[in-house]
């Protein structure tokens, strides 16, 4: 009669409880301290029963905001977890006496997995009680958003599970593993960057950002910018409404789940065809010793090559591509003969065999650095046409203007072209830094163009083109208007403060502010400073070494808007400045606390009187404002 088969050993969990009770007690005191005693500290000492639904917002936000210190306790922890259960992996004697048992492999393999799970679930839900206790004690039912916080740690936990239980699979080295876990982890950003890195410094003009799938491939950065974040619906007057609040990132921890679910499926079909023999191997599957061979010439190269580069041989601006090439052709042989010694255990390898395989990888990395270089894509000169133009936002170090008619996108277009044209001289570092000027185009088809270039000058050339044509474009009346037009309307009502601050001494910094109520800001605004900005007189800016300088009194006038409304609503918006206000609650006459929160945006605008803006110059002065008796030019 044959057996019944069995998927699951008690006696191999057990065990592994047993012997890794250090890794139970730390993971234990870790998470109580994350949630329980730090919700306990967050509003243990600010209990008010007036006020217990600002006190609910305060804890559900702790809670959210504790994401990322669980998110670092799981991706050591996991890490951790895996060597543990599986460290007979690395040892050929140890492999080979779990091979002898009368143990299958998918029973040692899920015993193994399942023992990590009952430890991290039985102390998450621990950590869970004690917090829903700390709750109740101050009168707060915290269950539901502790079911989150519950969940959220397991889908962190079983991605970098699932991700360090393949890496113990797919090596044989105690040392190797934690390796190839972290450079799993961290090669989409790394790979990401050293791209973005060299693309930047080959291109003229060209200014990118890593983009943010990249982050997303990387988890460990993922969760740690946005863990904490949560979307919620707001009240009537603003108010944040704790009952809908969820975290932010519900679909990335969905499919980060699914992501380790998935490692762990592949750890188990590894396990059934794992030979015991490849104890001790740095690599343990054959048909990927290829594979990682490629990958450590392509980091060795692209990454070490940069770094060498950029230590040593970046001093000469001349020829710059050719020795980042060497760099990088060197280094990635190095890399790629180091992991062929790694590989076959010795340092004895066929040098001549080796050499063929290399030199192709690293001739394919010249070739690709050698066509940014030389502008094969047409990245650096692309300068897009008129009609598909929709709007452009041009600055300098002088100031910034969104554009959407068709003669200023024009004037636009006809200074990156001849920024473009000046690229010899804009690129030499030993050459006087002048200013810089940025494009951002939004085309009809929905993309965008950035482009960003330092302008350089001679002094023995006196002015730029470039430079002069952006203050003439930046300092016409309507320009000046565009440049100083604020989302949130300068109205009285609108209006939170008003003050100008009389610049005594450059050196030390030392100002003198004087405030003004939002009646007399609006007079200001209106009688004096918006009649000189049509004339031409106030919100100039100095561009670089234009030759078109003007003078700015020291006195600096700022104007402080907020509104409740979100005023950033259109796709060439600039980036939102809101913040958090406090309502006030009044019981029986008396001021108590914070009842509620509301959301409001934030807009400053300032400019600097010249000995032209007669209107603004004279206000100030029969308001108690001394000008500075010295101009400056302010860039």
């Amino acid at each position: 009669m044959l057996s019944k088969t069995s998927f699951f050993n008690p006696t191999i969990f057990k065990k592994n409880i047993s012997r890794f009770w250090l890794l139970v007690v730390a993971y234990l005191a870790a998470q109580l301290l994350v949630l329980p005693l730090v919700l306990h500290t967050q509003i243990g000492y600010n209990y008010m029963p007036v006020i217990n639904q600002n006190l609910l917002l305060s804890a559900v936000r702790t809670i959210y905001q504790t994401l990322p210190v669980t998110n670092v306790i799981a991706f050591f922890g996991a890490c951790a977890s895996a060597m543990a259960v599986f460290s007979y992996l690395y040892s050929a004697r140890s492999a080979n006496m779990m091979a002898s048992l009368p143990v299958r492999r998918e029973s040692m393999f899920i015993s193994c997995v399942l023992s990590i799970y009952a430890v991290v679930i039985a102390v998450n839900v621990l950590a869970v009680i004690i917090a829903l206790l700390v709750g109740l004690a101050q009168g707060l039912m915290l269950f539901g958003w502790l079911c989150q916080w519950f969940l959220a740690v397991m889908a962190q936990f079983t991605l970098y599970f699932g991700l360090s239980v393949l890496c113990a699979f797919l090596t044989g080295s105690m040392v190797a593993m934690p390796a190839i876990y972290f450079v799993m982890n961290f090669a989409a950003i790394c790979v990401g960057a050293v791209c973005v890195e060299m693309v930047n410094m080959l291109t003229y003009g060209l200014q990118v950002s890593i983009p943010r799938f990249v982050e997303w491939l990387t988890p460990f950065v993922w969760l740690m910018n946005s863990g904490y974040d949560y979307v919620g619906e707001y009240g009537p007057r603003g108010e944040q409404l704790v009952e809908n609040l969820v975290p932010a990132n519900v679909p990335e921890l969905i499919g980060y789940t699914l992501a380790g679910l998935v490692f762990l499926a592949i750890a188990g079909f590894l396990c059934r065809r794992r030979a015991m023999e490849s104890a001790g191997d740095v690599v343990a599957v054959p048909t990927l010793r290829p594979v990682f061979k490629l990958l450590a010439c392509l980091a060795a190269g692209l990454g070490g090559g940069l770094l060498f580069y950029l230590a040593f041989l970046s001093q000469e601006k001349n020829g710059e591509a050719l020795r980042l090439i060497c760099s990088v052709v060197v280094l990635g042989f190095v890399g790629y003969v180091l992991a062929e010694m790694l590989v076959n255990k010795t340092t004895r390898i066929n040098l001549k065999r080796t050499s063929v395989p290399a030199l192709l990888i690293c001739l394919v990395m010249a070739a690709g650095i050698w066509s940014v270089d030389s502008n094969m894509w047409g990245v650096e000169t692309r300068v897009p046409q008129l009609s598909d133009v929709k709007a452009v936002t041009f600055g300098c170090s002088g100031g910034e203007v969104k554009f959407t008619e068709d003669t200023d996108i024009a004037q636009v277009l006809e200074l990156h072209l001849i920024a473009l044209s000046n690229k010899d001289r804009n690129e030499d570092d030993y050459l006087n830094y002048d200013t810089n000027l940025r494009f951002t185009y939004y085309l009809e088809d929905g993309s965008s163009i950035y482009r960003r270039y330092q302008i350089r000058y001679d002094e023995n050339d006196g002015q730029t083109q470039e430079s002069a044509m952006a203050a003439a474009i930046l300092n016409t009346p309507r320009n000046i208007l565009l440049r100083k037009e604020t989302r949130i309307p300068i109205t009285e009502e609108n209006i939170r403060e008003m003050n100008i601050a009389n610049v005594v001494n450059e050196y030390t910094g030392e100002t003198f502010h004087m405030e003004f109520t939002p009646q007399e800001a609006y007079e200001l605004y209106s009688q004096c400073i918006y009649p000189d900005m049509l004339d031409g007189t106030i919100g100039l800016v100095n561009v670089g070494n234009s030759g078109q300088e003007h003078e700015f009194y020291r006195n600096e006038i700022s104007i402080w808007l907020y509104s409740d409304k979100d005023p950033y609503d259109d796709e060439f918006a600039g980036t939102r400045s809101a913040y958090t206000i406090a309502a006030p609650e009044v019981y029986n006459g008396a001021y108590i606390g914070v009842s509620d929160e509301r959301q409001v945006w934030e807009e400053h605008f300032y400019t600097y009187p010249t000995p032209e803006s007669h209107r603004t110059n004279a206000w100030l002065q029969a308001h108690g404002i001394k000008l500075s008796a010295e101009t400056y030019l302010y860039k």
